[in-house]
């Protein structure tokens, strides 16, 4: 973050492909919900001037690893996973954002975000294979992803709750592979239960998918300035 502004930004639209996600009430299936909310916010944040990395535009399988290794380049100041929820109970409702708390000692020597790691650090200008400026590097990252992600969380579940008038279920640390491989502060953003019949038959709306975007970028702006980075 340079300057109060974005820079870049992941934007991962959950499942797809082979993987439908959750399919909730009246068939409605996630990884069609999460790719047009991801798609209208990436729009939403290119018109407001900021970069953008979709993980994928159209109904492809991308896998775990791949969603994180596109958010470990040079240059990505967020990331953002867009989910739909489902539970077995229909009257289940309301707003989740997921962030990740303090990795242990195997969070930190996951296979995927060694790699991660080593390879952002190969992308910088700094000398070749120089481990203790790749250990400041990551340990500067780590840091700053561990203190932020609530608060980006927290932004983003009050500008949604308040966006479009829903309950909050509040924002909450979780181990989701996508929160724990990738190295800038990220988010996991549960939209609304498709297994609810009434969130379900909001989420097939185009304008409704409308308001979430625009509440996520709003957010998203809002959290940048107001950390006057």
């Amino acid at each position: 973050l340079l300057g109060g502004r974005l820079g870049r930004v992941v934007v991962d639209a959950g499942h797809g492909g082979k993987d439908p996600g959750a399919v909730g009430f009246g068939g409605l299936k996630e990884k069609n919900v999460n790719l047009d909310i991801a798609s209208r916010v990436a729009r939403n944040l290119r018109e407001a001037g900021v970069d953008v990395i979709q993980t994928r535009s159209n109904d492809t399988f991308i896998s775990l690893a791949e969603r994180t290794a596109m958010a470990s380049r040079p240059g990505v100041d967020l990331f953002v996973s867009i989910h739909s929820n489902a539970t077995k109970s229909r009257s289940a409702s309301g707003i989740e954002v997921y962030y990740i708390g303090a990795l242990n000692f195997d969070d930190k020597c996951e296979a995927q975000r060694l790699h991660n790691e080593k390879k952002l650090c190969s992308l910088l200008n700094m000398r070749k294979d120089s481990r203790e400026v790749r250990g400041i590097v990551t340990d500067m990252l780590y840091a700053h992803k561990v203190e932020d992600g609530p608060r980006l969380a927290d932004a983003v579940s009050r500008g949604l709750t308040q966006g479009l008038g829903q309950s909050s279920r509040g924002s909450k640390p979780a181990r989701f592979y996508v929160l724990r491989n990738t190295l800038v502060p990220a988010v996991l953003v549960e939209v609304g239960f498709i297994s609810n019949p009434k969130e379900a038959g909001q989420l097939k709306e185009g304008a409704y998918r409308q308001k979430i975007a625009d509440a996520i970028t709003k957010s998203l702006m809002r959290y940048v300035y107001a950390q006057g980075i």
